[in-house]
């Protein structure tokens, strides 16, 4: 019989155990997230990363804070406060003005910091240097058969009573390199690119610095590039959403929404929709935007986006708390364990 009751209490532990651990290992969040990082003159960072938190949820800050952990050409400071303060060697105010460092999440403008922005799976993060404000481009190809790309931004602007909204403007004065060939954009933020320069695939840089030398649009992906197709007959549409996050103040993302404070943090999102009806094509392949809009029209250029290719190791985001499964799990095995003692115990009797 003691033996039976050395049975039953390995049996029951082992039930204990069981029941346990599927719930901790639920606990634990991993998604994958594209994150890039642009400094005031070039580029950082650009690339997918696996985000781990044992949080029911994976936020801005958790992703910032792998890339800092596990990057050694990247330091971060000021993740764990919300309010990012030096990227490498770029602080905040390095230009005397508001200029500092912006966060940006699927083209998206939070009205929170990055320690309450919740990520999910495929989602880009941007980390970005500008100046205030800092326009966020987007490339307009309806008229690209004509050789002419619009840049434009999706600016948010307040009342006197502090009401928000969008307004579309152009990027006026801002150097565009297309396949090595510079541009300047005029008062509407056109370039016009020569017949005997348009080929099948554009790649497209830009970049505009304010008074103070600070970045005063962001740059594109370091991939951006324009696919223009032509003798195209059949109709074609795309669509584009692109991301982006800012940590501060009004960073004249083009979103529904934006915090203008002194706490460094903002974002912003975009996504376009366009129809091409005519003989030519144009699509933006990237695994990331820096642009919020939504705009539908008929267009003789195609604005697409390829989405971010992923890792292997993704995993499906898990919801709700697992140290809750994880008590219900022990409570049902402990009645299971406790059922079969009583029966023990009668059996003895």
């Amino acid at each position: 019989m003691k033996n039976f009751k050395k049975t039953i209490a390995v049996v029951g532990a082992g039930l204990l155990l069981a029941a346990g651990m599927p719930f901790v290992v639920s606990a634990d969040n991993t998604v994958d997230v594209r994150v890039r990082v642009e400094g005031d003159e070039n580029n950082l960072y650009f690339d997918t990363i696996a985000v781990k938190s044992d949080k029911s949820e994976v936020t801005v800050a958790d992703a910032l804070k792998v890339l800092d952990e596990q990057n050694d050409t990247i330091e971060i400071k000021g993740v764990d406060t919300g309010y990012i303060t030096q990227v490498n060697d770029i602080a905040g105010g390095k230009y005397g003005g508001w200029d500092g460092w912006y966060y940006c999440v699927n083209g998206d403008v939070p009205m929170v910091g990055i320690g309450d922005y919740n990520l999910k799976e495929g989602d880009s993060v941007v980390l970005y240097y500008g100046g205030y404000p800092c326009q966020i481009p987007y490339a307009d190809t309806e008229k690209i058969s004509e050789g002419l790309i619009s840049f434009k931004s999706n600016d948010m602007v307040f009342d006197s009573e502090g009401n928000s909204s969008n307004v579309v403007n152009p990027v006026t004065d801002a150097k565009v390199t297309v396949n090595g060939d510079n541009y300047t954009t005029n008062e509407k933020g056109e370039i016009t690119i020569p017949e005997d320069k348009l080929t099948e695939q554009l790649a497209v840089q830009i970049e505009k610095k304010d008074s103070t030398g600070a970045p005063a649009v962001l740059r594109f992906e370091p991939d951006y590039v324009i696919e223009y197709k032509s003798d195209i007959g059949d109709t074609e549409t795309s669509t584009e959403t692109d991301t982006n996050s800012v940590t501060g103040f009004d960073s004249d993302p083009g979103t529904d929404s934006e915090t203008d404070t002194s706490s460094e943090t903002s974002s912003t999102t975009s996504s376009e929709t366009s129809s091409n009806t005519s003989s030519a094509a144009a699509s933006s392949t990237t695994s990331a935007n820096n642009s919020s809009r939504t705009n539908t029209t008929n267009t003789t250029g195609t604005i697409s986006k390829a989405a971010p290719q992923l890792s292997t190791e993704s995993q499906t985001a898990q919801t709700g708390d697992g140290r809750i499964y994880f008590a219900v799990g022990v409570l049902a095995a402990a009645i299971i364990v406790g059922v079969i003692m009583l029966l023990v115990k009668k059996k003895e009797d």
